[in-house]
This record gives structure tokens, sequence and C-alpha cells, in this order.
């Protein structure tokens, strides 16, 4: 396996498993020793969960083998805040309390996951209640960039963890920036999504009209493959736009006959990548529409 192979993005390992150029179970293999060998020193991860992960990888090879393809995070090794609830592992919301606490249900968004065929590593660490420090007792990740930088607060492990590539992306949350401090300080792209947008049943509470449930990742474009409201569409959609010479569109809100969205562009340098918060996931194919002359791809 190449030695870059870890600090890909998402979005093209997503790729390579989906082709069969890349094993799930290889990968996931790799991920793990890196998480062996790191999380002693950078402490990301509350809980590791190697038998499963390997499992899980193994099966999503099978299944892509038969041509089944459950979606982009299908195969993908990722991770989640450690206040998800999960029945297969302790769900200890950076507490000591609950150190022995095992849900009998799963998070609706750790269910969206499973169901995409994520392999999900473990579990990561957090503040105390996801509230602004870390238990006493509980070691608090240490910022892979200078571990004598804050690392931000409350989803430190989804920072450290991503960061490190210990994972390819990994679900935080959010009440007062709680997904924005730690991909900032990290070096990450992170996204508090609109209210309501990504279910928090299942989700330890802290404030319950503030939080949000989102993505951390290292690239902007990543954070789409992640699930979203139930319809089954992620948090927006993305096209790969034509540069047509002296034109660009705005950066700002949209309306053809209803329909709207905010578009933004990212990595300008090259391609533009035209993304879209959508209002709702039905509207992808009208924007589609009204947008055919200018995009070329459709991005998954």
């Amino acid at each position: 396996m190449s030695f870059d192979l870890p600090y890909e993005s998402l979005t093209t390992v997503s790729d390579l498993i989906r082709r069969r150029r890349l094993s799930s179970a290889e990968l996931t293999g790799a991920i793990l020793q890196r998480i062996t060998k790191l999380n002693g020193q950078y402490g990301a991860y509350a809980t590791v969960l190697p038998e499963r992960a390997l499992e899980r990888a193994k099966a999503a090879d099978a299944e892509i083998a038969r041509g089944l393809w459950r979606g982009p995070l299908h195969g993908v090794p990722i991770a989640v805040k450690d206040l998800c609830y999960t029945t297969f592992a302790p769900t200890c919301a950076g507490t000591t309390i609950f150190k022995t606490f095992t849900p009998s249900f799963n998070a609706t968004v750790v269910e969206r996951l499973e169901d995409g065929g994520a392999v999900l590593l473990g579990k990561l660490q957090m503040t105390e209640g996801a509230y602004t420090s870390h238990h006493p007792q509980v070691p608090a990740p240490l910022n892979p960039w200078n571990t004598d930088y804050w690392v931000g607060s409350s989803s430190t492990g989804s920072g450290v963890a991503t960061a490190l590539a210990l994972c390819y992306g990994s679900l935080g949350s959010d009440t007062g920036g709680s997904i924005r401090f730690p991909s900032a300080t990290c070096g990450l792209s992170g996204i508090k999504p609109t209210w309501g947008r990504v279910s928090r049943y299942g989700v330890f509470p802290l404030a319950e009209t503030l939080d949000h449930v989102g993505p951390e990742t290292k690239i902007a474009r990543d954070y789409f493959y992640f699930p979203g409201d139930d319809s089954g569409f992620g948090l927006g959609f993305a096209v790969r736009t034509k540069q047509l010479p002296g034109e660009r569109l705005p950066i700002g809100e949209y309306r053809w006959d209803g329909v709207g969205g905010t578009f933004f562009f990212i990595d300008p340098k090259d391609d533009m990548f035209l993304i879209c918060m959508m209002q709702s996931p039905s509207q992808r194919g009208r924007i589609e529409t009204e947008l055919k002359t200018l995009v070329y791809e459709a991005l998954p």
C-alpha cells in the first residue's frame, strides 16, 4: 500500500474501493495499524473496534464484488464522536460515569452510516458531556500539528483522528463551535449543518435546541458524502463546472422558478466546484437541469 494513501481524501479512496482498485479490508487494516501506533500518543479514540471494523470491511469488499454498491461511504474507514449511541460499543460522552453504558439502540446517524456500508473504526474522544473541558481522568487528545497548541472543543478526537489520518472522515457535534473549532485548529474542513438537517436522535445532548451533528473531513468536497436527512441525500451536492472565459458565477443565492439554494466555489485554482446547500434534496434534479449549460460532470 502506498505510504500516502492514508492521507488521501475520502472522495479518492471511495472511488478506488468502488472500482475495486483498492480493498476495503486492506485499507482498514492499514488505518488500524496507524491507530495502534499513534493513538496512545495523541488520544484521538476513546474506543477502537478492530475486529468489527475488519469484518465490516471484508463484507464491503464481498458486496462490491457482487455488484452491490451501497454508496460513497461503502467500505470507507470512518469514526464517530463518542456521544453517538451504538449498540456495539459503549457511549461514554467524555465522562467516567458512563464508561460502561452501552445503549440498546443506535443513533440515527450511526444507522445511516451502517446502512451505507461505512466501516466504523471506533468512537472518538471528546470533552466531558460535550462541554468545554476534558474530564481530569480522561487524557485529552493532542493537536497533531503541534501538541502545545489548542485542539479545539468539544469534538477533539474527531479533529485529531481525521487530521492524523486515523480515519477518512468523522462525525462530530456542534453546539457553540465544537465542529468548527477542531476543524480550524487541525487544518480540516468541517460544517455545522442547518439545525434539523441531520438527525440528533440517539446523540447525547448538551443543549437540545442548539446541538448539531456534522462531519469533519480533510477537504470540503468530502463532507457532502456524509448522511443528511432521511431522504437519502447528504448535506448537499457538488457539480464540476466549465471555466467560462471572463465569466464567474458570484457566490450567493440563486433561484429558478421557486427552486433555491446557496452556491459557492471551492478549489478555484483548478476546476471550479459548485456546491449547493439545498433547501430540499428533491430540488437536486431541477437545479442540475438549470445548470446544464455549465455542468459537465455531476459528482455522487
